[in-house]
């Protein structure tokens, strides 16, 4: 399996829940991938979030961390997170 990846930047217009975690508004970076199978069609891109620590500080209980990893996939389905 080989895996088709590029960078994206995610856009909360307002206070948003990604992957349990309530983010306030603003832009965040990530990456979108097309994990590949052979010769099938390109298959629904899977969203990776990934959080700074500046990120971090804006929301409650996670300010100590230093970075976090987040499933985004279903955020930017439900149209809750736009990708530019």
């Amino acid at each position: 399996m080989t895996a088709k990846i590029r960078t994206v930047t995610f856009v909360a217009k307002s206070e948003t829940e990604v992957d349990g975690i309530l983010l306030p508004p603003g832009k965040y970076q990530g990456i979108e991938r097309h994990t590949l199978d052979g010769d099938e069609a390109l298959p629904a891109p899977e969203y990776q979030m990934n959080l700074t620590e500046a990120d971090l500080k804006g929301v409650r209980g996670l300010d100590n961390f230093r970075g976090a990893i987040i499933d985004a996939t279903s955020s930017v389905k439900d149209g809750s997170l736009k990708v530019t």
